[in-house]
């Protein structure tokens, strides 16, 4: 995993699992983790379905997209932010492919990371956080509607949140979505599904940092229909890049989370053991 995760997120991602249980009414729940309990999943252990022992029908991928969902027609690695509209908004699509069918889909999370050249800052344009000089320049969208090109695998409306932490060297960033059970849809393990899509905005263009070159990696996802969540980190399409036309940019982190080919182990041939020599005869005396 080349992912780096930030206490603060992982808080503020169990903090709102456990708010979107109470909103949603969702049975078993007994409140908010206390101090020392274990993190909250998306949904509380108990439910009808475990979807961890679910069938497994292929391999789990995460993808990036900018323009249009991933394998689609018009989908790009790479986007250039040229400023020169301002009202311009770029969608940047987020698609899963489970592996596993599963009867229902109650929620899902994204944890990305926005990093620049190594030995680089980040300049404020990339300051989406509370408080940051771009707050607001990246939103999100999660609902079902007729704008998505794309199976989605929301049929009803649910609830989520965004948050987004920034230091000059990194910016992550952190959805969460959930629907109600009795609004929760089958999913297929074979189909690219589009959890939702981030929409980046130029309104402060001019800010420092909005033409550098910049990776954005989707380094875990996670979802579950029932019982604990099923993790997520690979995919070979979950990077994409700004700025950077070949994508050189995230080579480094590229790099970092590949996985080898896996090889089974060998030994070494022992010979086999000698069997001991008979003792050479005594010199025979002459006569």
């Amino acid at each position: 995993m080349s992912g780096v995760g930030r206490p603060g997120l992982e808080r503020a991602r169990c903090g709102w699992v456990a708010l979107l249980l109470v909103a949603l009414a969702l049975p078993g729940l007994g409140g908010p983790p206390g101090a020392g309990a274990e993190p909250a999943g998306i949904v509380p252990t108990g439910m009808p379905y475990d979807s961890t022992r679910g069938d497994s029908v292929g391999e789990s991928a995460l993808h990036l997209s900018w323009g249009a969902p991933w394998g689609m027609p018009g989908a790009r690695r790479d986007i250039a932010l040229s400023c020169a509209d301002t009202s311009r908004v770029d969608t940047l699509y987020l698609s899963i492919e489970t592996g596993r069918d599963l009867p229902r889909l109650y929620g899902m999370y994204a944890r990305l990371s926005i990093r620049p050249l190594p030995g680089d800052s980040l300049g404020s344009f990339w300051g989406f956080g509370a408080g940051g000089a771009n707050r607001g320049g990246l939103l999100a969208q999660m609902d079902p509607d007729d704008t998505f090109p794309c199976a989605r695998p929301w049929v009803h409306s649910g609830m989520g949140g965004i948050a987004y932490e920034f230091d000059p060297g990194h910016g992550e960033i952190v959805v969460v979505y959930a629907v109600r059970p009795e609004d929760a849809a089958p999913v297929s393990g074979r189909t690219n599904y589009c959890l939702g899509r981030l929409l980046l905005r130029q309104t402060r263009c001019w800010l420092g940092g909005s033409r550098q070159p910049v990776c954005i990696e989707w380094w875990e996802g996670g979802y579950t229909g029932g019982g604990p969540d099923i993790v997520v980190r690979k995919g070979e399409g979950r990077f994409a890049s700004v700025n950077s036309p070949d994508g050189s940019v995230c080579e480094s982190w590229r790099r970092a989370g590949r996985v080898g080919t896996w090889r089974p182990t060998t030994r070494a041939a022992v010979p086999p053991a000698e069997s001991p020599r008979p003792a050479a005869p005594a010199d025979t005396p002459r006569r």
